[in-house]
């Protein structure tokens, strides 16, 4: 289309681009965020900005010439919002890259500190900062000879331009830092450097220089003592650049684009992306119908039950609360589908069945394992502990899969009356009643019985009794010093004479109130149960077991049992010396509580390590559960800042190979959170908030337009 031409002859103009590179730019971005866009990260920005200062101002080798019809050695421009690719000309690479690249000179470091190359074969060369998600592409231009490089044919750089680049380096007494993969000390901090280099709100206008590369072809300026001016970047026509409602999230034709939880559970974020997918559709000029439930998650909950905004031309959001009867859910989105331009529906995990209406299903997940961690990168452990302390951790696990010794039924009793009298004990101190519980109600006599099973469940070798409630008896003294301490099982006190004996009273009173009853329910150990529990009760308070836990003595039987069943793999994977040396230390350690580990914790490097696109890949194609067969776009909500946009693209491209069209990320931005209490930040979104929402758009109104033409053909 002529619209179209003209806008990418517009924007060669300024970025100095191939026309054919412009032209897809344009049809594939439109003006949403303006023909030239803009960086909208600060990293990215103070990343472009380094970079064409370190080209107009070089420390290495200054004195060579600019190559001609270039701004500082860059040919030309292809700048979005989130990014940005140069091109130079191949004659003009190797020195580009030298002076970008960092370089030891001396005391001091020359190009842009921390910035290192990415070169694979078949792929375009990358320069990004370590550990930060700011990258710039870098391009190829190979000339024929004949008329302006826009007709020129265009290559890759790779490995041997970074070689041809380090031996210019070289020449001139350089050592190359770039094939580190950890930043050199000279090179310094790495935020301080660069935006120490650049004076209040400066970093903006070498970074736009950058992209507008194609302004200073013709005529280069002098940037070595000043930075560009806001008159030198404004080009031939500010205007006809600026951002509006034009381009390809605009859809026609209708389409219903389902949003729900990939997974099947709340809490992932679908009806967040499922406004800011409306909203961005709305700010592309589209009449959207936003369908979602009446719960207390939904849309609804956010902005009630009236249309949420009005956008610029004739862009809209109508929320409309679905019904609860299936049928009539259905109707009212076929009738949605005819009077709009896109239906989206929040379906979240509740309205999952009414995915299939859609032509296009959004799963919405978290880079978040199940687990725990993030899906992008897994920990790498080094233990440097000594050989003994990683034998102690190995038994330690051992341990921990080891069941304790069943107790017999004699013992489970004991230890059951044990927890019930801790009960009895809080209630006797606050009243005189001996009774354990109302013998003359059945029900409650059943529920104080049927605590026989549920009671001991919860009972761990490490449980200590909860004397919180003991301890304010004590405090308001309800209880004299040190009952509550021995009831509750801690006895970090036993009292004078005079307690203990009130305590013996109530014990006695305790098993008099249940024999009866528990002679009539378990006839068969209650005679030796109930025959020594007072005494042996006492004797454990006094040694500070709480119920069920194991004395010094059961421990140290249990630990040489399970000493003798781990022994023939003990010796197989830490040998004989070493397991007659230090086993029974850590079995004395073990048994008085002592941490023989804690001191050797530094020595444990933890260390998280970038994982493959493909493994990524496969992982997040697993939570997708329970969709009907459709067309599938996976989304990543709440994703952070650092993503590594090479890793992103490589599991965008991987995870066509597990079903989903593709693979779309928004990231985790306060505005979003914050929706609930402020609706209005919806139709007027921030520039990061805009620009994620409309790729979203933009990639949902591709695929809709796509199964339209499938249809149609």
């Amino acid at each position: 289309m002529a619209g179209d031409r003209e806008a990418a002859r517009l924007r060669q103009r300024y970025t100095g681009e191939p026309r054919a590179a412009a032209l897809d730019w344009y049809r594939r971005h439109g003006l949403h965020r303006g023909l030239v866009p803009d960086a909208l990260e600060s990293d990215q920005e103070l990343l472009e900005g380094g970079i064409l200062k370190a080209l107009a101002r070089p420390s290495l080798r200054p004195n060579v010439a600019v190559p001609a019809g270039t701004l500082f050695g860059v040919a030309a421009a292809s700048p979005d919002a989130s990014g940005m690719a140069i091109w130079c000309r191949s004659e003009d690479l190797s020195l580009v890259l030298a002076r970008l690249l960092p370089s030891r000179l001396g005391e001091r470091v020359s190009g842009v500190p921390w910035l290192r190359p990415w070169a694979r074969p078949d792929e375009d060369l990358v320069l990004g900062l370590i550990g930060h998600r700011a990258r710039i592409t870098v391009r190829v231009q190979h000339t024929d000879g004949v008329g302006r490089t826009a007709r020129s044919w265009v290559g890759k750089a790779g490995r041997e331009d970074l070689d041809r680049a380090a031996a210019w380096a070289e020449e001139v007494g350089g050592a190359p830092l770039w094939h580190r993969s950890a930043p050199d000390p000279a090179e310094g901090a790495l935020r301080e450097l660069l935006a120490g280099g650049f004076a209040a709100d400066e970093a903006v206008l070498w970074s736009r220089a950058l992209r507008r590369a194609g302004l200073f072809l013709e005529d280069l300026p002098d940037w070595s003592m000043r930075p560009p001016t806001l008159g030198e970047l404004a080009g031939p026509n500010p205007n006809r650049i600026r951002a509006r409602a034009v381009g390809p999230a605009r859809t026609t034709g209708g389409g219903v684009v389902a949003v729900t939880s990939a997974s099947g559970r709340g809490g992932c974020g679908s009806t967040t992306t499922a406004l800011v997918l409306a909203a961005a559709l709305a700010r592309a000029g589209n009449r959207v119908a936003l369908h979602g439930g009446s719960d207390p998650n939904s849309a609804a909950s956010f902005f009630g039950e009236q249309g949420i905004a009005e956008f610029a031309g004739r862009g809209c959001v109508d929320l409309t609360v679905l019904p609860e009867d299936r049928k009539a859910a259905r109707d009212l989105i076929a009738q949605a589908r005819r009077q709009y331009d896109v239906v989206v529906l929040d379906a979240g995990f509740q309205h999952r069945h009414l995915v299939g209406e859609a032509d296009l299903t959004l799963a919405v997940m978290t880079e978040r394992r199940r687990g725990g961690g993030s899906v992008w990168t897994e920990t790498e452990v080094t233990d440097r502990r000594p050989e003994h302390v990683r034998m102690w951790q190995w038994l330690d696990d051992q341990l921990d899969q080891s069941p304790l010794p069943a107790p017999d039924p004699v013992e489970r009793m004991q230890t059951f009356l044990d927890l019930m009298f801790v009960g009895y004990a809080e209630d006797r101190a606050n009243d005189t009643d001996p009774a354990v519980y109302d013998a003359a109600d059945p029900e409650d006599v059943e529920d104080w019985w049927d605590d026989w099973g549920s009671e001991l469940s919860g009972i761990t070798s490490d449980q200590r009794a909860d004397d919180e409630d003991f301890d304010a008896l004590e405090a308001d003294g309800s209880v004299p010093s040190g009952h509550a301490d021995e009831a509750g099982g801690g006895a970090r006190r036993m009292g004078s004479p005079a307690e203990a004996e009130v305590l013996d009273s109530w014990r006695q009173d305790f098993i008099t109130f249940v024999d009866r009853e528990g002679a009539h329910r378990h006839p068969e150990v209650w005679p030796l149960a109930s025959g020594n529990w007072a005494a042996r009760n006492k004797q454990r308070h006094a040694a500070g077991l709480a119920p069920g836990e194991m004395s010094d003595a059961e421990w140290r039987q249990h630990l040489d049992a399970f000493l003798a069943d781990v022994e023939p793999a003990a010796l197989a994977t830490w040998g004989m010396g070493l397991w007659e040396e230090r086993r029974a230390q850590w079995a004395t350690a073990f048994v008085r509580d002592e941490d023989l580990l804690a001191p050797f914790e530094d020595a444990i490097e933890y260390r998280d390590v970038t994982r493959s696109g493909a493994d990524v890949a496969a992982d997040l194609a697993r939570e997708i559960q329970g969709l009907p067969p459709m067309p599938v776009l996976a989304v990543l909500a709440r994703t952070h800042h650092d993503l590594d946009s090479r890793t992103f693209n490589e599991t965008a491209l991987r995870i066509k190979d597990h079903g989903p069209a593709a693979l779309a990320a928004l990231p985790d931005l306060q505005e979003w959170a914050l929706l609930r209490d402020v609706p209005a930040s919806l139709a007027d979104a921030g520039p990061r908030a805009a620009a994620a929402s409309l790729a979203l758009a933009r990639d949902v109104a591709d695929r809709l337009a796509a199964l339209r033409k499938g249809v149609e053909a």
